[in-house]
């Protein structure tokens, strides 16, 4: 082959890639695209020379020549590697303003979005008392509670019906990883309402329930309504009467690493049945047990009420051999021993949320085992005493039969 006549046949394509790498300098920015699609052509083609010259002729120049050109131009069209801080600084600095521009219409929507979204869930929380309480109470806690309890109508809004009074309870149970014991006013059966309390455990499923089994008349109910309508209207201001469970609850705590207890729910005045509260405390296989009171004293306002319930809640600690947890809508909730101290006790309209440790015990206390004999035995004493008082009454009474003397005849002198 002769070489001369080969480099003046190409040596116009080589001077033209060498003319445009330079011009490309460090890479393909100073060229438009025509000429970057040439700059790849002569690449390729430069290359194919290379190839031939390298196997006609040992000319140590033209070697040189052509192998610069083809590794300069491999170069341009490829890329060198840059040292990776400097990527780095180019995705900061180029490329991710870049994508962030161009795709601006999504990503501010998607963060109007979610900020709308934790502005509403942060209102939804904070409107309610019990799940804002729970949360931050429970926040940070190494071991989690076994159990939370909240009052009576801490839910006013029936979770069955209402998603977000579901959402909520649920959201709380989950944030607590504990079960939540908490009194709920239900839709139903029929046309009444139901006072109950709910027990929900972590991970889903349905609540256990127990429903009040002691309404108060005229005030969660009006008897006679018709009847009673004929002295007042006001009977009408209770709209909806509340209907009556039919049997004590109970409900299985599970605790971390122990044996699991029963807890024992009485809405609000049950506490003060005696029949009502035996009957639940002495459930069979339901003896290792705690008693929660759950109550709603709102409308008794600044009165004594909320200290009396307390009270009665301490006499049923020491009859049953129990202990008590009493929490109120509006303080006055606290942990009360089997001996009816108490600790933690909150004062009247003070939103508060206390941890304690009650004893579980499982004993039947004396007062439990012969129920109400002492009550028969006063009510047949008292009638006894009753009966004795009459008879003797009647007894000094009565007059002896017998014969009297007539009186005597007095005469006095009168001077009119």
């Amino acid at each position: 082959m002769d070489i001369d006549a080969y480099v003046a046949a190409h040596r116009g394509e080589w001077d033209r890639l060498e003319q445009l790498l330079r011009r490309a300098g460090r890479g393909r920015g100073r060229l438009d695209g025509a000429e970057v699609d040439e700059l790849v052509a002569l690449y390729q083609t430069v290359t194919t020379h290379l190839s031939v010259v390298r196997s006609s002729t040992p000319d140590p120049a033209l070697l040189a020549r052509l192998s610069n050109l083809v590794a300069r131009a491999r170069s341009a069209v490829t890329g060198s590697s840059a040292p990776a801080w400097r990527d780095l600084a180019r995705f900061f600095v180029v490329t991710y303003p870049a994508a962030l521009y161009r795709s601006m219409r999504w990503w501010v929507a998607v963060g109007v979005a979610f900020a709308v979204v934790c502005l509403v869930v942060g209102a939804w929380v904070a409107g309610d008392p019990h799940v804002q309480a729970t949360i931050a109470a429970t926040k940070g806690q190494a071991t989690p509670p076994s159990l939370v309890v909240w009052p009576e109508n801490s839910s006013d809004i029936d979770p069955f019906e209402n998603l977000d009074a579901k959402a909520d309870i649920r959201l709380a149970v989950e944030s607590a990883q504990a079960p939540i014991l908490l009194g709920a006013v239900l839709d139903g059966p029929g046309r009444y309402v139901s006072n109950a309390s709910l027990f929900y455990r972590p991970g889903g499923g349905e609540p256990g329930r127990y429903v009040k089994q002691h309404p108060v008349p005229f005030a969660e109910y009006i008897p006679y309504r018709s009847f009673f309508r004929r002295f007042s209207d006001k009977v009408d201001l209770v709209t909806r009467d509340f209907t009556a469970g039919h049997a004590p609850g109970g409900f299985e705590v599970p605790v971390r690493g122990g044996q699991p207890f029963w807890v024992i729910p009485t809405i609000c005045f049950e506490v003060a049945y005696d029949d009502l509260m035996r009957d639940s405390t002495t459930q069979p296989g339901r003896e290792a047990s705690i008693l929660a009171v759950q109550t709603n004293n709102a409308t008794f306002g600044y009165t004594a009420e909320s200290e009396q319930q307390f009270a009665i809640s301490r006499i049923r600690a020491i009859e049953h051999g129990r202990s008590v947890v009493h929490v109120s809508t509006v303080g006055v909730s606290g942990f009360i021993r089997p001996d009816g101290t108490y600790v933690d006790k909150t004062s009247l309209f003070t939103q508060a949320a206390r941890f304690g440790s009650p004893v579980v015990r499982t004993e039947v206390t004396f007062s439990d085992r012969i129920g109400p004999i002492p009550e028969y035995a006063a009510a047949a004493a008292a009638l006894a005493l009753l009966a004795i008082g009459l008879w003797a009454g009647r007894r000094d009474a009565r007059v002896e039969p017998g014969v009297t003397d007539p009186a005597p005849t007095r005469r006095d002198s009168v001077v009119v």
